[in-house]
């Protein structure tokens, strides 16, 4: 077993021994450490493209074109986060796999954050003390007939940057005192994704209700906008098809895309 040396850099070999207190599996050839990278998720679907396999992870300590949900970019500096991306594999779509790996992330947090501090804003969003702290986003990949192919990024602000939109994003080191050690939370989270993902589809109503305890807005009213439509109403938290479920003129209905407006959307 690596010796456990140092939680300041990424390290192959610390997360390798991390995992090793942790989990069963052996990791060593799944993981690789990226000093820089375009995109995390770029970097997999691009290596796996021509064969699609599962748990592959990718780790780098920055991402020059890191990516958001819609299009968006995400602001990725060298040693100030957690800029992770893994494979996935699945012989059938899975509605609920955002809130897996979103619960998933929640607790791996855990023993850093006390979890009822931190949120989960539908659809793939972190957020602590109503300020946006890691995000998650899915994409599809691979030349595959056979089953659903899927690149998991997971971004955690840990160190403060001059992010543009300081005011509304928050790290971990602004929410705990504790020494934080990035390698650990990455095997963490490796672990509890994999162990959420084994009971997919046999787990959704656990999955469902930690999602709902964690949500941001929960029972508040809230406004989404889906395409070109807005809904404002109710929340009433997640539904079995991954939908949030809004409560609008005393008519429940359920919003399968879109995102919810917070001020200053």
């Amino acid at each position: 077993m690596s010796k456990i040396k140092t939680g300041c850099i990424i390290s192959k070999d610390d997360i390798l021994a991390h995992l090793a207190e942790i989990s069963p599996i052996d990791h060593s050839n799944n993981i690789t450490t990226l000093l820089k990278a375009s995109s995390t998720n770029d970097y997999l679907s691009e290596k796996y493209a021509n064969k699609p396999s599962p748990y592959k992870f990718a780790i780098a300590e920055e991402q020059t074109a890191g990516k958001g949900t819609n299009g968006r970019s995400w602001s990725s500096p060298h040693n100030t986060g957690i800029w992770l991306s893994f494979t996935w594999q699945t012989d059938k779509i899975r509605p609920l796999l955002p809130a897996y790996i979103a619960t998933a992330v929640h607790r791996a947090l855990d023993n850093k954050v006390n979890s009822s501090n931190i949120k989960i804003k539908w659809r793939n969003d972190l957020y602590c003390q109503n300020k946006k702290l890691g995000g998650i986003l899915i994409e599809s990949y691979g030349n595959d007939k056979n089953n659903f192919n899927y690149v998991i990024g997971i971004g955690i602000n840990v160190y403060p940057y001059n992010h543009p939109m300081t005011n509304s994003h928050i790290s971990l080191s602004q929410i705990t005192a504790d020494k934080i050690d990035r390698n650990k939370i990455i095997a963490r989270i490796i672990t509890n994704c994999q162990e959420h993902l084994k009971n997919i589809g046999k787990n959704d109503d656990k999955i469902i209700q930690s999602w709902n305890k964690a949500d941001l807005f929960r029972s508040k009213e809230i406004k989404i906008k889906s395409g070109k439509d807005y809904y404002t109403g109710q929340n009433l938290g997640l539904d079995e098809n991954g939908s949030i479920k809004m409560m609008i003129r005393n008519e429940i209905i359920s919003i399968n895309h879109g995102s919810i407006m917070i001020e200053k959307e």
